[in-house]
């Protein structure tokens, strides 16, 4: 489900950034755990995860992101998570807004951003990759999150919250991507791109 913020390198593709650090652990806590950078720099051919995550508005504009708590860090980012086998974005993200947020009634508008990042995820993947589509939905009612609070932690989630433009800008909390304030200002008043854009850690 979890894609960290952390140090970050410019790949050779238009100045991609992808991020060097781990997933963090809650039974984990020494540097001797933790993959080195150097490690993750040597990875050539990177095993990247696919996600799908959405950008969800509502009427008013307020954007509707959630909260996952490091034991170093707090990240507000955009539902969403990695595809089960089978699954295409589409479908991996319905269920992942149904689990992490409640939507399970949402329309899924176009892709509109892409991003790709290196971090140590498992012996399995070196990063993920992912594709953000717009959500637009009627209302901005509770819902209550398929998944308990319980398995919400256990993935770092712990809480959701809506954002207007003005409090995106004025916060110091950090955001995945980091630009998501003025990329999502740039949706709102422009609507979608004709193709998803990339855009960075």
């Amino acid at each position: 489900m979890w894609f960290p913020e952390g140090p970050t390198q410019t790949s050779i593709a238009d100045e991609r950034e992808t991020s060097l650090t781990r997933r963090p652990n809650a039974n984990e806590g020494t540097k001797e755990n933790q993959p080195s950078a150097h490690y993750i720099r040597c990875v050539s051919q990177p095993r990247l995860r696919t996600a799908a995550r959405a950008l969800i508005i509502d009427p008013d504009d307020r954007v509707l992101l959630v909260q996952f708590r490091f034991p170093d860090r707090e990240v507000w980012a955009m539902p969403g998570g990695g595809l089960d086998p089978g699954e295409t974005h589409v479908e991996a993200l319905r269920r992942e807004l149904h689990e992490e947020v409640g939507y399970d009634d949402v329309e899924i508008g176009p892709a509109i951003w892409t991003r790709t990042h290196l971090f140590w995820l498992s012996d399995e993947f070196d990063g993920q990759t992912e594709t953000i589509f717009l959500v637009r939905v009627d209302d901005a009612e509770p819902r209550r999150s398929l998944l308990s609070d319980q398995q919400l932690r256990a993935e770092f989630v712990v809480g959701k919250q809506w954002w207007t433009l003005p409090e995106l800008h004025e916060t110091t909390a950090t955001f995945a991507p980091r630009r998501l304030p003025a990329l999502t200002a740039d949706i709102v008043a422009s609507g979608p791109p004709g193709a998803p854009i990339d855009v960075g850690v």
